[in-house]
């Protein structure tokens, strides 16, 4: 193997390593060396917009194998087509062209929607590459491209800028933008008309056909899902690009025809999530440069503070703030004028509570047996960790504070600490119907027992920590949820003194009732009895019970006894 093949061989070898498969796949895979030489590495990549992730990612990549194998630093110039220029001339032998007697088509597109003001973070990274590259290299790269997620998350803003794009680089190209019910019903308005010819002649000569909202199609007439089928039939068999988008994945389209969602998996599908804390802060300062007020920054951290959910929520919250600001005569937005503006967006003002965050951590950490002092600090124990981010999803969900300020709150933690425990405390919610039923099943055969026996011995094997439903419900939840009280048993042995004590202090710490103590298995030598004595000094529990080793009754009288 040459050096150069080593070389490349070490750089996916270490690539592989560093980044998961999927994003592997994507944007290394396809990569190609095309020559090392005077320690420059020249690296064919088949989109321009996978440059930006190989620097940001993979620089540190190309510098350990470039000292391993030239024993020298390692530059790279990237290039995007090959020397014979096979992509450019399928792209022009695909466009070169437009047929005169073809019928003149309202493209749709909105111009304001573009890819230069389109703001790119963690959750739509893959989509925006993926329509980059489609943009690039029409139905040669993804096709069809199916663009998924929820409302509000820049599904409609990445289609136009694809068909914007398109027309800026081919200004005679077929291409039209349409929501999948104004489809629907220019179907049914041809089909009623009789001008099914000039329906089919319009959509089945387009170059790029970019549908919003397909799951729209699902539950109409069998005629109408019959004519998009075809529609895309035609359209993918002339080698002409398709994009999707939907509210859901392909496999989860209601009344959908088999033979489309299975078309519609052709190509390439991407999720968009959620915009980050960092992506709403770039969103707000790109809307904000065309309004004449001035935003400070921890009002901008305010306003991505409260809507996590779209980006709609942010411009609807800026527009409620320009009319505030017009009729105020306001220059600066405050944090102050801008929980004003959103009161009513973010509830009915009479439904507001002005609740304190130590207020909520008070109450939150009454209920976990866990101090307010802990809640702020950084031990990083179960209990504690769960009601600080508890506390921290309430004042999140119960005030209008900002998410630094809440982090403040507790002990100075940065807003991502903030935004971490609200997203799992939520995700724990929207997860605790499945909870809820095991708890309930639980409850029903404790109940059950319950009716038949005066007496309920239930044994926590294991201790505390133990997960009866794993990373949910432990035995000290099942301690808590039937209020039992404890009896703890523990040993005599070496090491005896500190296992008992750290379960001592967290029975105390939850606020969960001991009953008292049984030593176990005492084999009656001296360290023993002065472990047990040290033990009960430091407790100051005085109910306890002895056993010996072999022991195999313990008599009613000592049961009665310690449990009285």
């Amino acid at each position: 193997m040459s050096q150069e093949a080593n070389f490349w061989a070490r750089v996916l070898e270490l690539a592989q390593k560093q980044i998961k498969k999927n994003t592997y796949d994507y944007f290394v895979s396809g990569a190609r060396l095309m020559k090392v030489e005077n320690f420059q590495a020249t690296v064919l990549l088949d989109s321009p917009v996978k440059q930006l992730f190989w620097d940001q990612n993979l620089a540190d990549v190309i510098i350990t194998a470039g000292f391993e194998i030239y024993n020298d630093q390692i530059t790279v110039h990237y290039i995007f087509q090959e020397e014979n220029d096979e992509v450019t001339q399928s792209t022009n032998t695909n466009h070169s062209v437009v047929k005169p007697s073809l019928p003149p088509i309202e493209t749709g597109l909105k111009a304001k929607y573009t890819f230069d003001n389109f703001v790119q973070g963690d959750g739509n990274v893959w989509a925006l590459s993926a329509a980059l590259a489609v943009s690039e290299n029409l139905a040669t790269t993804y096709n069809p491209l199916f663009i998924y997620g929820g409302p509000g998350l820049g599904k409609t803003h990445l289609l136009n800028a694809i068909g914007n794009q398109i027309l800026e680089n081919i200004p005679d190209a077929r291409v039209k933008y349409i929501p999948a019910e104004t489809f629907i019903n220019d179907f049914l308005e041809h089909l009623r008309l009789g001008e099914m010819e000039s329906f089919k002649r319009t959509y089945r000569s387009l170059d790029l056909l970019l549908i919003d909202d397909i799951q729209s199609l699902g539950g109409k007439k069998v005629s109408t899902q019959e004519e998009f089928f075809n529609t895309f039939n035609a359209l993918h068999g002339d080698n002409k690009q398709i994009v999707l988008t939907s509210d859901r994945s392909p496999d989860h389209l209601d009344n959908l025809e088999e033979r489309l969602v299975t078309r519609f998996k052709w190509g390439l599908t991407q999720n968009i999530t959620p915009p980050d804390f960092e992506t709403r802060i770039a969103i707000l300062r790109n809307k904000i440069e065309d309004l004449d007020y001035i935003f400070p920054n921890d009002t901008l951290e305010y306003l991505a503070g409260q809507f996590d959910s779209n980006v709609r929520d942010l411009e609807g919250a800026l527009n409620d703030i320009s009319l505030m600001a017009r009729v105020k005569n306001l220059k600066e937005i405050t944090i102050d004028a801008a929980a004003e503006a959103i009161r009513a967006r973010k509830q009915d003002a009479s439904q507001i509570l002005v609740i304190p965050i130590d207020k909520i951590q008070t109450e939150v950490g009454n209920f976990y047996g866990v101090s307010v002092k802990e809640m702020k600090g950084s031990r990083r124990v179960q209990n504690i960790v769960l009601a600080r981010q508890v506390a921290m999803y309430l004042a999140r969900e119960l005030t209008d504070n900002s998410l630094p300020k809440i982090g403040r709150e507790f002990g100075g933690k940065d807003h991502t600490t903030v935004i971490h425990a609200h997203g799992k405390i939520k995700t724990m919610l929207e997860m605790d119907d499945n909870l809820r039923l095991e708890i309930e099943n639980i409850k029903k055969h404790y109940d059950d027992l319950k009716k038949k026996y005066s007496n309920i011995l239930v044994e926590g094997a294991g201790g505390l920590y133990v997960p009866l439903i794993r990373d949910k419900f432990y035995i000290y939840d099942l301690i808590k949820l039937f209020n039992l009280p404890v009896v703890l048993v523990c040993g005599t042995k070496v090491g005896a003194i500190n296992h008992t004590m750290l379960t001592l202090n967290a029975i105390n710490t939850m606020g969960i009732k001991l009953e008292g103590l049984v030593f176990n298995n005492y084999k009656g030598q001296f360290f023993e009895d002065d472990n047990i004595k040290v033990i009960l000094e430091l407790s100051k529990i005085k109910n306890y019970m002895i056993i010996k080793n072999g022991q195999k009754e313990i008599s009613d009288e000592e049961i009665e006894t310690f449990f009285n």
